[in-house]
């Protein structure tokens, strides 16, 4: 570690020791008040001792831990200056684990902090209500709202642990190479009999972090991604396990991994999913990708070594696949119908924030709303830009139809068909877009762009930059002019 980290690591833990000290000191009041027979002071001290204690020994470990891997990382590096794929234990074994238990662990420590913290906030309120007629406290009630979709999360995340267990990539070669291959096998310790077949997903992330303190924010983008599609009838299965195989031919442009921290990283993760009852099959793995000697500009046309395990697709079946179909209405005229969208899970924690909303709303109506004017019409307006982007997900647009000499976006709103128009001769291109996060994963927008700078969204929340990407190049075929596809 060189100076810099050095004095960033001791200034976080310096940073840690306040919330530390406030945790002991709490469980020393904690006793003397159950020592005293004052239950109701001992419970209440007891959640500050394990909010602010948890808070601030859990972020010291986790200093302690990212020292210990720095320093472990430099050992390595000194041994193989010019082989960073073996700087990280993991990488060098070739045995890579999923972020399955980590994010278990995160999320249930984040969620227990968050509600140790927000929940006693629901003893406070009605006795406010009660004796002051405070309605305004009500603003509070969004805290535990958001806690318990925390809650939700870290449950699923448990689930998911407990039933496929820590699923390893055995890494065939090390590393993955720019300008060649990345092979392997995904080992799992449970029996999986999905609904359709399993997608195996290579993608390169430009992760990067920006302004500092409490300004501090992460923000990721999909630079490269490919999609491999597996049979399920064809993948060993074993008693116990199952077993996928993974082989990706990466292209010479892209951009190698990146070994050490850094606020502009480049991540390669490989995410395998399968749909079964209850929680899916999502494993992800953050792998080595490098330019190597052996790494060629003009890829060789090898033979797919997966070309047997690959599931069989008719152009209708591979766009269903995608998350569209294409159907022909006429000799000029297609119609795209959307079929992928946000998932029950992050369509239910925007309901539950919206009833939140609407609860405080009510709530805030028999408040004396002119006292706290500037309160109140700051949470309208927020209630507001929520809502929108919960309508969003809830109700997005369903069926792109070009004909006529216009493009006609349609939603179904209740069953009602809301419709938008744009001339063709308006429309300057059609392009796929990051879009929002919600429960942690990133989901995607296809927007068309009009020559009077103006923008219409033809697809939101789509699951993948893939399918947004693929989209897109369905819609500017049918706008250059006859069927993109025909009805399967």
């Amino acid at each position: 570690m060189d100076a810099k980290e050095k004095t960033g690591a001791g200034c976080l833990i310096l940073f840690c020791l306040p919330f530390c000290a406030l945790g002991g000191i709490g469980v020393w009041i904690m006793i003397s008040r159950a020592a005293a027979g004052n239950w109701r002071e001992a419970v209440l001290f007891c959640i500050f001792a394990l909010a602010f204690g948890g808070a601030g020994f859990g972020l010291l470990l986790m200093i302690l831990g990212g020292i210990r891997t720095m320093r472990e990382c430099e050992k390595l590096k000194a041994i193989r200056p010019n082989e960073p794929w073996l700087w990280r234990e993991e990488w060098a074994s070739g045995r890579i684990f999923s972020s399955s238990k980590s994010t278990m662990l995160g999320a249930m420590a984040f969620a227990a902090l968050w509600n140790l913290i927000s929940f006693p906030t629901l003893l406070v309120i009605p006795r406010e209500i009660a004796k002051k007629g405070n309605y305004l406290v009500l603003i509070a009630l969004i805290f535990p709202i958001v806690g318990v979709g925390l809650a939700v999360w870290a449950i699923r995340s448990f689930i998911h642990w407990r039933k496929f267990g820590n699923a390893k990539l055995e890494m065939l070669t090390l590393p993955g190479v720019v300008g060649g291959r990345l092979a392997g096998v995904i080992h799992c310790d449970a029996i999986l009999v999905p609904e359709d077949d399993f997608r195996v997903t290579l993608r390169c992330v430009n992760r990067v972090t920006t302004g500092s303190g409490n300004d501090r924010s992460t923000s990721e983008h999909i630079l490269w991604e490919q999609e491999s599609i597996l049979a399920r009838e064809l993948l060993a299965q074993e008693r116990t396990k199952t077993e996928l195989p993974v082989y990706f031919q990466i292209p010479f442009s892209c951009i190698e991994s990146r070994a050490e921290p850094s606020d502009n990283c480049i991540v390669w993760r490989l995410q395998a999913e399968a749909r079964v009852p209850g929680v899916d099959f999502q494993p992800i793995f953050e792998v080595p990708v490098f330019k190597t000697p052996e790494s060629l500009e003009t890829a060789e046309d090898a033979q797919d070594p997966l070309e047997h395990f690959r599931a069989r697709r008719s152009v209708t079946q591979q766009q269903k696949e995608d998350g569209f179909e294409i159907l022909a209405r006429g000799p000029d005229d297609v119609e795209i119908e959307i079929r992928d969208g946000a998932t029950t899970g992050a369509r239910l924690f925007t309901f539950m924030i919206c009833i939140g909303l609407v609860v405080i709303a009510v709530g805030l109506a028999f408040a004396d709303a002119i006292k706290a004017l500037p309160i109140v019409i700051g949470f309208g307006f927020f209630a507001l830009i929520f809502s929108w982007f919960g309508f969003s997900i809830w109700f997005p647009p369903r069926r792109i139809i070009v004909g006529g000499g216009r493009l006609t976006v349609e939603r179904n709103i209740l069953g009602m068909a809301s419709r938008r128009d744009t001339r063709l001769d308006e429309i300057a291109g059609v392009e796929g877009r990051d879009g929002n996060t919600v429960n942690g994963r990133q989901y995607y927008d296809v927007w068309l762009k009009r020559r009077d700078k103006g923008t219409v969204q033809l697809a939101n929340s789509l699951t993948s930059k893939l399918r947004a990407d693929k989209l897109a190049e369905a819609v500017r075929k049918s706008l250059g002019g006859g069927p993109a596809g025909s009805r399967g």
